[in-house]
């Protein structure tokens, strides 16, 4: 088995958001009280049972590539709680927009951001502003940049003032 967060990653193509982050972790935690009372089920339906399809495709699938034998439960364990540890681990990228942004949208920037930051797992932080206009606020690591189209109406009447 491999012990590094590269076995993690194909989850952050399903996870976009510090919201479905928090989700994926309690469903987790569900699964892994459950773990200990199989009661007849295999892991596979257990896991199926907790998490939507896609998500749970994609961990199985995982979780096999990486070693993880889904018959044992010490593997199972082990992988729900570094995927546990990768979500709370990863890096948020703050982004506020003007409409609330369905997943076509989300997939399209968690795509670009994870092109821009090969080697990060990083969660977008979604806020609504209606007042932005249009465009984007983002805050990466502290720094904050003004893309919205309400700053650049501003900027562009402030340069041009004595028109």
């Amino acid at each position: 088995m491999e012990n590094h967060n590269d076995i993690y990653s194909d989850i952050f193509t399903i996870i976009h958001t510090k919201d479905e982050a928090q989700q994926c972790i309690e469903r987790i935690g569900e699964l892994l009280n459950e773990v200990y009372e199989l009661k007849g089920k295999t892991y596979e339906k257990l896991i199926r049972e907790k998490l939507v399809p896609s998500l749970a495709d994609v961990l199985m699938r995982d979780m096999q590539l990486n070693g993880f034998d889904l018959s044992d439960e010490r593997h199972c364990i082990e992988y729900f709680n570094g995927l546990t540890n990768e979500l709370r681990l990863a890096k948020t990228f703050d982004l506020t927009l003007s409409i609330n942004p369905d997943n076509e949208l989300l997939t399209l920037i968690a795509s670009f951001l994870a092109e821009a930051f090969p080697k990060l797992h990083l969660l977008i932080e979604v806020k609504i502003n209606p007042g932005i206009i249009g465009g984007a606020e983002i805050v990466w690591k502290g720094k904050y940049w003004d893309f919205s189209l309400n700053k650049s109406i501003k900027d562009w009447f402030a340069a041009h003032e004595n028109i």
